[in-house]
């Protein structure tokens, strides 16, 4: 039976730049860059008929 719902290799990458204050910091020489936060890297999900999923955001 084929799935009614399927990922494969899902990521999720969050991106922060800097803020107002880093911004300043940095035109004085500091060296603030944006962060980078992997939430979820390569995940596989397959959902089948019958079967039940529930998502938490």
């Amino acid at each position: 039976m084929s799935a009614l719902l399927k990922l494969e290799d899902f990521y999720k990458i969050y991106r922060s730049e800097p803020d107002f204050a880093e911004k300043i910091a940095n035109v004085f020489g500091s060296k603030y860059a944006a962060t980078e936060v992997r939430a979820v890297n390569g995940v596989n999900l397959e959902v089948r008929p019958g079967e039940v999923l529930g998502l938490v955001w």
